[in-house]
């Protein structure tokens, strides 16, 4: 085989030159393996930060819009949800000012958001449940939030939907 003949030639020259076959075999195999190291990360070109900013800022209008007024359950606007949905890396938006501005306008606090759950949950519970009656812990096992983080959404209800449906919640 090619790996008996590659150590009988490696012990034939340590005889000949009079020296340890290890020492051989490290020479031949680093002279062996010098095309497989590259030096540097070929064909990867720098990106046009500046002209990729402002292209992008539409599309991370339209992101925005479809996490707020997203699917069934609404959505929160981050730095990191931005960039998922987008299909970047984590910290792409470092590199772009104008569009991580637009995102950081849209940021809302985190209680208008768990305001926003909490109504959701409570308008799925009651869809779900006609008949009986509706507890707190039917909301919390839906969108996983704490009781004082419950409570912190009380002033912000009236503002996402009508005062009885603010009020109906704030009794539970």
């Amino acid at each position: 085989s090619v790996k008996h003949y590659i150590c009988w030639t490696v012990v034939k020259m340590s005889l000949i030159l009079n020296t340890c076959p290890e020492s051989i075999s490290r020479v031949y195999h680093s002279k062996t393996r010098t095309h497989l190291i590259s030096g540097g990360r070929k064909g990867v070109t720098k990106e046009n930060w500046g002209k990729m900013d402002v292209d992008s800022l539409p599309k991370i209008k339209e992101t925005i819009n479809s996490i707020t007024k997203g699917k069934d359950r609404p959505g929160r606007v981050t730095l990191r949800n931005v960039c998922k949905t987008m299909g970047w890396p984590d910290k792409r938006l470092d590199y772009l000012p104008i569009c991580k501005a637009e995102v950081l306008k849209n940021i809302e606090p985190i209680e208008e958001f768990w305001a926003k759950e909490v109504i959701w949950a409570y308008n799925k519970v009651k869809e779900a449940a006609r008949q009986r009656r509706i507890f707190w812990r039917d909301i919390r096992s839906l969108i996983n939030i704490k009781r004082g983080q419950f409570d912190s959404t009380f002033p912000f209800l009236e503002k996402f939907t009508v005062k009885e449906v603010a009020d109906e919640i704030k009794i539970l």
